[in-house]
């Protein structure tokens, strides 16, 4: 799981980029600012990341059911709630998973 430690110099969902393409999710390549999607071949789940909007939004969008739901996440949601974010959108019926995303977002202290 990517580092989720803020860092006040990265941009916003940084940590979150970072684990998409960890997890295999792919995009175009970008001229920054500007909205980003992600996808992977085998997940019905996008991401979009749009750094031109004031604050900068993530949005999860499901197509697995009709209708398909989204979570709107603002830059200042901190990386680790991110992560848990994340990992819970990708398993929504499974607990297990969204509990061990917990597990590895927290911080060590």
């Amino acid at each position: 799981m990517t580092d989720t430690q803020p860092a006040l110099d990265r941009p916003p969902f940084a940590a979150l980029v970072a684990e998409l393409a960890e997890l295999g999710f792919d995009t175009e390549p970008h001229a920054s600012p500007g909205p980003r999607q992600f996808a992977a071949p085998d997940s019905t789940l996008t991401v979009t990341v749009d750094d031109s909007q004031r604050p900068p939004r993530a949005v999860l969008t499901s197509g697995e059911n009709e209708p398909a739901w989204e979570i709107t996440l603002r830059g200042e949601v901190p990386d680790a709630a991110q992560l848990v974010t994340l990992y819970a959108a990708l398993h929504p019926q499974d607990a297990a998973a969204a509990s061990h995303a917990i597990d590895g977002a927290a911080p060590t202290r």
